[in-house]
């Protein structure tokens, strides 16, 4: 299934441009370490070498996390007072004001609001789930790794309503896919 991508355009304190795609941003939001750095972040501005510490994770892991959450457009930086060596740190505070994302039957809504000045950038987004005819599941565990799913068929059920619509749930980490390919990326 192709990402879809939001219209909206909005600002950060680094005068670039972004357009919010919202799964890739519910997808952000459901890491843990992401989760840690915007609550870190929301609390007071920190360098990327003091969120590491806090975190408890990687300096290039958190610049990876900080780039990504910046270009989203949930964290803004400014550079910081000058140090010995005279290069200014950056320092990075939390824009998020409020996040919902609901799932539905087969919808997913996913509202945003970040701080900018004192107006508030609020955006919306529906994205409508269509029943496929074939899914990709995840393969069972074994003493050997594997890579890739495989396809499964999904079986339509004898249908006593016409143009009844089947129903199936969203299992999110797998409908966002790269949850699952990360899991072998932080053993």
């Amino acid at each position: 299934m192709e990402t879809p991508h939001a219209n909206q355009t909005a600002w950060n304190g680094n005068n670039r441009t972004f357009a919010w795609d919202h799964l890739k941003l519910a997808h952000s939001l459901l890491d843990p370490e992401a989760l840690e750095i915007l609550r870190s972040c929301s609390l007071e501005e920190l360098t990327a070498v003091e969120l590491s510490r806090r975190c408890g994770i990687s300096i290039g892991r958190c610049y990876r996390w900080l780039r990504r959450l910046e270009s989203l457009g949930l964290l803004v930086s400014r550079e910081g007072q000058p140090q010995r060596s005279g290069v200014p740190p950056r320092r990075y505070r939390s824009a998020l004001q409020s996040i919902s994302v609901s799932l539905a039957e087969d919808q997913i809504r996913t509202r945003i609001a970040v701080n900018e000045g004192s107006i508030p950038l609020v955006s919306e987004s529906l994205t409508m789930i269509d029943a496929p005819d074939t899914a990709l599941v995840a393969r069972g565990r074994s003493h050997r790794p594997r890579v890739g799913a495989e396809r499964v068929h999904f079986v339509d059920p004898p249908r006593t309503i016409p143009e009844s619509r089947r129903k199936f749930p969203i299992n999110l980490p797998a409908f966002l896919e790269e949850p699952l390919s990360r899991l072998l990326e932080r053993r």
